[in-house]
């Protein structure tokens, strides 16, 4: 079970690989180097793009429950104002009506937008209990389901470890992931993480560690530095930084800036060099 005191053991553990990436960026706003292989930013945009879209598909069944669960009654309070229009959300109740068992959200119209990226597919959600209780497991399966072009595949499984008020923590794991972009080419993704929800600052805090091949056949394994930040009004996470070790390559830091909701990241390297990218799902 990961708690506070797993995000205090990682942030020590990595307190030197922060330092080296503050001097990194001290140095890299005076002289601006360029990265040597494109190899390096190709493998960081796939990670980067990997953990958005996964981040999307626990944020919009979160919050769909969510909703389900105050609408029905099974638990008090107010309805949030998320709403995705584009979405046909069908749900069964458990026999005993006490939880939502069931929920299938499914996409079929691709040019529905109003809000955020285009989505087509089906996304299969199965609940132990109430999203809002400690030990629920929420288990995700994704069929046939896109994000702008980009074909999300493997099983997202989260379990909630504490409720204090208005803080709601989870593990999860994400199994057998695979990202298939609209080049055709495709990264494996597994991933362990902690996430921390505030309902009453709006914000998710996160603490991944992932490993996987990126489209080019090489390992990779990522680890967080900085907590990654997002808020419920952003598509992006907007503040931390995450270590990615890249097989045969110097590790490469992402930084996701100091709370801007932009699509803009940086990579760092030890070596001085850096190049900033924008990670749009395009």
């Amino acid at each position: 079970m990961k708690s506070s005191k797993y995000i205090c053991k990682t942030i020590m553990r990595k307190l030197l690989y922060i330092l080296i990436g503050l001097v990194t960026l001290t140095s890299c706003n005076n002289d601006r180097g360029e990265l040597e292989d494109e190899t390096q930013v190709v493998s960081a945009k796939e990670i980067v793009t990997s953990s958005s879209l996964y981040n999307q598909v626990f944020t919009l069944t979160q919050r769909t429950i969510d909703n389900i669960e105050i609408e029905e009654q099974l638990k008090s309070g107010q309805t949030s104002f998320f709403s995705d229009s584009c979405a046909d959300v069908v749900y069964y109740l458990s026999q005993d009506l006490s939880y939502v068992e069931n929920v299938i959200i499914s996409y079929n119209d691709f040019s529905c937008a109003p809000v955020g990226q285009r989505r087509i597919g089906k996304i299969h959600v199965y609940l132990t209990g109430l999203i809002s209780e400690q030990g629920t497991e929420v288990t995700v399966i994704l069929d046939d389901f896109h994000i702008e072009h980009h074909k999300i595949e493997g099983t997202q499984i989260s379990t909630n470890i504490d409720v204090n008020g208005f803080i709601w923590e989870f593990d999860q794991t994400v199994e057998n992931g695979r990202i298939t972009f609209p080049s055709g080419d495709y990264a494996l993704w597994e991933s362990d993480k902690y996430i921390r929800i505030n309902l009453l600052t709006k914000k998710y805090i996160q603490i991944l560690e992932s490993n996987g091949v990126n489209s080019q056949g090489m390992e990779y394994e990522v680890e967080t530095l900085i907590p990654l930040e997002k808020s419920f009004t952003c598509d992006f996470i907007d503040k931390g930084s995450l270590l990615i070790e890249l097989e045969d390559y110097d590790d490469m830091i992402i930084d996701y800036g100091n709370g801007t909701c932009d699509d803009q990241a940086t990579i760092t390297l030890v070596s001085d060099e850096y190049e900033s990218f924008d990670f749009t799902l395009k």
